[in-house]
């Protein structure tokens, strides 16, 4: 028998509960993977600007975050949204065909794949990422941990982190006109967001050493 079935998000041990057989002595542990922390840092521009990291996949959200910055648009708002990372190549034909439609593409900057998403994260103001499902992310949470501007989809693993405390916007999941909305009201307001202390909740609750701890602790 497996003595423990470990999952790394609340959400994904409520999925392993539902899908994965226990026998008569195993147990659910949920224990959150660390992330490596550093000091959050912020240049400051005169114009807007928005990130995205991840795969351009279909359901990683870069669709939908590019129909929420209409708002920006119409409301005279100038802005530049920085997406970051390579293509799902099944899936590369498509987004390209919806990017070529965007009227405001200009604004739209396809950084592709990159090693320095630390400078990205550090010199932007908000980080959208609406994503369709995520099982505890890695780009979510090092843009929290840089204490950014965030915004997502309340789904899956997203309310959980709101649960921590962390401050961040969530949208009903697969809305586009909340979603553009709630970008539009932010921009508007994005001074408001300067005293954002996520880091401090982030390193407490993904440090390494809570990590460690926590397998440990199963050892024990």
């Amino acid at each position: 028998d497996v003595n423990y079935h470990i999952s790394t998000s609340k959400h994904l041990e409520k999925n392993v509960q539902y899908i994965i057989p226990f026998g008569e002595n195993s147990k659910s542990k949920m224990i959150y993977s660390s992330l490596s922390f550093t000091e959050p840092t912020h240049v400051n521009h005169d114009t807007l600007t928005l990130v995205h990291t991840g795969r351009i996949t279909n359901g990683k959200g870069q669709t939908d975050a590019i129909r929420a910055c209409k708002g920006l648009v119409d409301n005279g708002i100038d802005f530049k949204f920085y997406i970051i990372g390579g293509f799902e190549e099944d899936y590369k034909d498509e987004f390209l065909e919806f990017y070529e439609k965007i009227p405001y593409k200009d604004k739209i900057i396809l950084v592709g794949f990159t090693n320095d998403v630390p400078s990205y994260l550090n010199s932007e103001d908000i980080f959208i990422f609406p994503s369709y499902g995520e099982g505890l992310s890695l780009s979510f949470r090092e843009a929290l941990a840089k204490n950014m501007v965030c915004i997502s989809y309340g789904n899956t693993s997203f309310p959980e982190l709101k649960e921590l405390g962390l401050e961040f916007n969530l949208v009903e999941d697969q809305n586009v006109n909340e979603l553009t909305q709630v970008l539009l009201e932010t921009a508007k307001n994005i001074d408001t967001y300067k005293n954002l202390n996520n880091y401090e909740i982030m390193k407490n609750e993904f440090s390494e050493e809570k990590e460690l701890n926590n397998y440990f602790k199963i050892f024990l």
